[in-house]
């Protein structure tokens, strides 16, 4: 992803303000997941995703919990 991004004006598609666009400074992503198998049919996962700042949206992250079985 480029670390700097184009944001469109708010004031329509064609209308441009004096400003012209607006550039946005994003920044570099991390994660981090375990997976657990307790059994050959059971799964448990977790993960830890922290995307930064995208566009004007600042602290974007979550959390992420599966458990998956099987017969």
């Amino acid at each position: 992803m480029p670390q700097n991004q184009l944001i469109a004006p708010s004031s329509g598609a064609g209308n441009f303000s004096t400003l012209g666009n607006a550039v946005s400074k994003t920044s570099a992503w991390k994660d981090v997941y375990v997976a657990w198998f307790p059994y050959k049919q059971l799964s448990v996962t977790a993960a830890y995703v922290d995307l930064g700042t995208i566009a004007t949206e600042k602290n974007q992250n979550g959390l992420y919990l599966s458990l998956t079985s099987s017969f």
